[in-house]
């Protein structure tokens, strides 16, 4: 298997998988600490680009950037 083969293995199981969850409302694979400013919560809407590499054998996010949507 090519290392694109194998990339698009794991694109298509293990993040798939995750973005379903996430979509179907199940967001506790990336829910952490809330977030507050001033001690208020607050919530937002980001835009989100992540880049991938292999670490270990296996395929990663390594890079996630994101930026708040504006109307």
């Amino acid at each position: 298997m090519s290392e694109r083969d194998d990339f698009l293995a794991w694109v298509e199981s293990a993040l798939y998988e995750a973005e379903l969850a996430l979509h179907n409302g199940d967001a506790a694979a990336r829910n952490t600490p809330s977030a507050s400013v001033d001690g208020q919560p607050r919530s937002y809407t980001l835009r989100a680009t992540q880049m991938y590499r292999r670490e270990g054998g296996e395929w990663r996010v390594a890079r996630r950037h994101a930026d708040t949507v504006t109307d």
